[in-house]
């Protein structure tokens, strides 16, 4: 997948393109200081482990 720079982008397009960027920015922000945290390899591991662990538990 190729990812375009904004500097590539018609004036127009650049302008929409930094007014979304900035909005994810703050809603990113926001949950963070919420407490939310992109999820890692070891966390989705676990998870999964974990359910592995319940459905062999109670036979599902």
């Amino acid at each position: 997948m190729h990812h375009l720079t904004p500097e590539v982008l018609p004036p127009a397009q650049r302008t929409d393109f930094n007014a979304l960027y900035d909005a994810n920015d703050r809603l990113i922000k926001r949950v963070k200081a919420m407490g939310w945290a992109p999820p890692t390899d070891a966390g989705d591991k676990e998870y999964l482990e974990r359910v592995t662990r319940y459905k062999a538990e109670h036979g599902k």
